[in-house]
């Protein structure tokens, strides 16, 4: 009885926090939530930063353009130029995401410097994923 305890209890574990590997759940929430950091703007290109899961960056190729940091234009004393959104964070859980981005233009060397800067958190809701309250900082 003891090791039917044990092994019940790591089943449990094991499914509640496995992510599918197929890249859906990372197609679901991107769909939900990159009008959200959009916030209406049309043709916005897509870098995504290296420590975000590559099934997320797959997942947002197949909904926008994404492209590499050499491709994007320089522009004197900006570096992120309008039309362009950095994709920072991208967490997915079982029932929960998180999708954060930065908006262009961004004033070169000034940190605090911004366009606009989202955070998307999502939750799954009958079988649907559906972002939460957006915080949004315009600079």
């Amino acid at each position: 009885m003891k090791h039917f305890t044990a092994l019940a209890v790591i089943s449990l574990a094991a499914c509640t926090l496995r992510v599918p590997d197929d890249g859906n759940e990372f197609l679901a929430v991107a769909t939900a939530a990159l009008p959200q950091i959009e916030r209406g703007q049309t043709n916005v290109k897509y870098l995504v930063e290296p420590s975000v899961d590559p099934r997320a960056r797959l997942a947002l190729a197949k909904l926008r353009t994404v492209v590499d940091r050499s491709e994007v234009p320089e522009v004197a004393g900006i570096s992120l130029p309008r039309g362009y959104i950095v994709i920072q964070r991208f967490t997915l859980s079982a029932d929960e995401a998180l999708v954060q981005g930065q908006g262009g233009p961004v004033i070169a060397g000034n940190r605090m410097s911004c366009r606009y800067y989202a955070t998307v958190p999502l939750k799954r809701i009958a079988g649907q994923w559906v972002a939460e309250q957006v915080p949004v900082a315009v600079c």
